[in-house]
């Protein structure tokens, strides 16, 4: 019995490393102004032979409540507004891909790659697919993401507390951008593309 105890502790502490949540509480600034990493955790995720370091969401501290600029040609207002307390403001693609220092140092925008490869790292496919188990066990309690929703074409927050959406660096056309999207059905795609100038959450990795 002692020795199935030993095993487990050990086996316990293994995934432990795997997979850390570690506190970055620095602050910094940006074009936009003064930024922070949301909750200050860092999340590394690691299998598959793929081992990222993902911050939580950026936030503008102090953000405005009102979208601003919005532009249906090609979304290339910089615009953001908080996503009331669902982890981060959001962003259009402009904003985080354009912006000057949006990430701090040692940090960087996520690629499409990147998603797919986080995708997989938890033992998905990088594909779009419907699986609810693997959005709960995996992007919500392992990545720590969140259902922080979007702010729509009119200026309005769409989807709060049932969708997710985390803008790539990876331009898809001059007016759509690829990001991750899941959501509480277990729809999940690393993979998909929407407007620029929708307002989606953000978050750095390294």
């Amino acid at each position: 019995m002692k020795k199935i105890l030993y095993s487990a502790i050990i086996l316990s502490l293994v995934f432990a490393t795997s997979f850390s949540q570690d506190k970055d509480d620095g602050a910094w600034n940006t074009s936009l102004g003064k930024a922070k990493f949301a909750t200050g955790q860092t999340w590394k995720i690691s299998g598959n032979g793929i081992i990222q370091v993902w911050s939580d969401a950026v936030e503008i501290i102090d953000a405005k409540d009102t979208y601003e600029g919005y532009n249906l040609t090609d979304g290339f207002r910089i615009d953001f507004r908080s996503n009331l307390g669902r982890k981060g403001s959001l962003f259009s693609w402009r904003a985080v891909v354009e912006t000057a220092n949006i990430c701090p140092e040692g940090w960087r925008v996520p690629t499409v790659q990147d998603f797919i490869d986080l995708d997989i790292a938890m033992g998905g496919t990088g594909q779009r697919r419907a699986d609810l188990t693997f959005v709960e066990d995996k992007y919500l309690a392992l990545w720590g993401g969140a259902f922080g929703g979007l702010c729509n074409s009119v200026g309005t927050l769409d989807d709060q507390g049932s969708w997710a959406y985390y803008w790539s660096a990876t331009e898809d056309n001059a007016t759509n951008a690829r990001y991750l999207r899941f959501d509480t059905n277990g729809f999940i795609n690393p993979q998909y593309w929407y407007y620029k100038s929708r307002g989606f959450t953000l978050r750095c990795v390294r």
